[in-house]
């Protein structure tokens, strides 16, 4: 048989045009013989080059897949027979085969005009990989925004609802397939959605607006809602679309609306209130009058006619009637003094707090020096920090400082050498100012009862006084926003700190 030699020309040309194709090609006659194919088609599918010839049967391909496990378990012959038979009917088909090695061939046949078929083979392997991240991706964004506590939907460029989550669908009281298709304007007011419609048509992309609206459920009820939209990136004006975020506020509107309605009757509770302590104030003020003028006057006189009985009647009367007119005395004078200090508790409560820089290292002093001038038999070492300047009321503070170092004073009587010191301390992580002493202390068990009013941790036999002290101390202190407590141990002294503002 003559073959010409420009025929042989073209047909290798045609058969190196078909060797660089990226997919695998073959060509079956319709007694399913291979009569042409490329490389790629023996690459993808690894065949040995052996096969690679004409006149290779149909059958000798998938028998040899069959055998080596690519169609997966089973009779050999029957899974060939099976597939022989399928192509004998040279039908269209496309199908997609994961290999052995994980590769994934797309298989595409059509049949051709004498009775065979011409297929290509494509590797999709990565296509394949990539479409399902993009499944998985999809699939986990979905679940993020299914279970997102906001609202979340997309509409075209009419408002129509294209996507919606379903937590949109629970904002507006419907089934979670109900919203899609719906205008998302059918759930708010006219003016409010023309708004809303405004600020997605003048929106740059990737820009979102934000709006405070009211929604309208299906209910009627009305709940208020931010709703922040942004025209989607790439879309066109055939296929525009607006990613919308709504976010119920209802509570919090209720929230604003109740701080309004109390901020508008604020003045007239401001004034209510003003007046009540001002009231309170006269009783108070009225209470200290009485105390000063009506209680002291009984006091006075029986200060007084005890000590003329005791000074006219001194030789007539025995030792047991002296003993009684000097604790008539003395109680009247206690009572005295307990009244001052109530007075002095009262003006502390309703006095103006007006703060200066006071140098706290000078007040300690003069009240020391005065106390050592009242018993200078007393031997005690007093040391003071220098520098100590705080912003306090001067007169309040002096009442304060005053308690605490007589207290310090007096509670040192029974040492043969006292010591009081005063200065500062960091206490968590805040400057704390310092009575210390030497003196009796007290039980830390008892500790909760040293700011009480008439509360004393030791008998008046031992030590005078009103149970007040603390008390004023703790008042003045909380007045300038501190706090005061004590530590100590019996008979081995107390140290009394309280918190102020305190300028190096």
């Amino acid at each position: 048989m003559h073959i010409d030699k420009d025929h042989l020309v073209r047909w290798s040309a045609l058969q190196d045009s078909l060797d660089c194709l990226p997919v695998g090609f073959s060509v079956m006659n319709a007694e399913l013989r291979l009569t042409a194919w490329n490389r790629r088609f023996f690459e993808l599918l690894d065949f040995p080059e052996t096969m690679a010839r004409q006149g290779t049967p149909f059958e000798a391909f998938i028998r040899y897949n069959a055998e080596r496990g690519e169609y997966g378990p089973g009779d050999i012959d029957t899974l060939v027979h099976t597939r022989v038979e399928l192509a004998r009917r040279f039908q269209p088909h496309l199908l997609r085969r994961c290999r052995p090695d994980g590769t994934i061939i797309e298989i595409r046949g059509n049949p051709t005009p004498d009775g065979g078929f011409v297929t290509t083979y494509s590797d999709v392997t990565e296509s394949e990989r990539a479409l399902a991240g993009w499944r998985s991706s999809e699939q986990r964004y979905r679940s993020i925004v299914d279970t997102a506590v906001e609202g979340i939907c997309t509409i075209d460029a009419d408002g129509r609802i294209t996507y919606a989550n379903r937590q949109l669908a629970a904002l507006l009281g419907l089934a979670p397939a109900e919203p899609r298709g719906r205008c998302l304007g059918e759930f708010m007011e006219p003016e409010q959605w023309a708004a809303l419609r405004l600020d997605l048509e003048t929106a740059i992309p990737n820009q979102p607006t934000r709006r405070d609206l009211r929604l309208v459920r299906r209910d009627g009820t009305q709940i208020w809602a931010i709703v922040s939209a942004a025209r989607l990136t790439g879309s066109d004006q055939d296929s525009e679309q607006m990613l919308c975020m709504i976010t119920d506020i209802t509570e919090r509107k209720r929230a604003e609306e109740e701080v309004r309605r109390l901020n508008e009757t604020l003045e007239e509770r401001v004034r209510r209130r003003t007046a009540e302590l001002e009231a309170s104030n006269r009783e108070l003020e009225s209470f200290s009058y009485s105390v000063s003028h009506d209680l002291r006057a009984p006091l006075r006189a029986m200060d007084g006619f005890s000590h003329m009985l005791h000074e006219r009647y001194l030789d007539r009367l025995d030792d047991d009637a002296h003993e009684y007119l000097r604790r008539i005395r003395a109680a009247s004078q206690r009572m005295g003094r307990l009244i001052d200090d109530m007075l002095d508790l009262a003006r502390i409560t309703r006095r103006e707090l007006v703060r200066e820089r006071i140098d706290l290292s000078a007040m300690a002093a003069e009240i020391l020096a005065a106390s050592r001038e009242a018993e200078p038999g007393r031997r005690v070492a007093v040391e003071i920090e220098n520098g100590i300047e705080v912003e306090a009321d001067p007169l309040l503070m002096r009442i304060a400082l005053d308690n605490l170092l007589r207290n310090a004073w007096k509670f040192t009587a029974g040492r043969e050498r006292g010591r009081i010191s005063v200065g500062r301390c960091q206490v968590s992580r805040s400057e704390a100012i310092f009575v210390r002493d030497n003196g009796a202390g007290f039980d830390m068990a008892f500790a909760d009862k040293l700011f009480k009013p008439f509360s004393r941790l030791h008998a008046n036999t031992q030590f005078e006084g009103t149970g007040i002290g603390l008390a004023i101390v703790q008042r003045v202190i909380r007045r300038h926003g501190g706090r005061v407590w004590g530590e100590a141990e019996v008979e081995r002294g107390a140290c009394f700190y309280f918190t102020l503002t305190v300028t190096a």
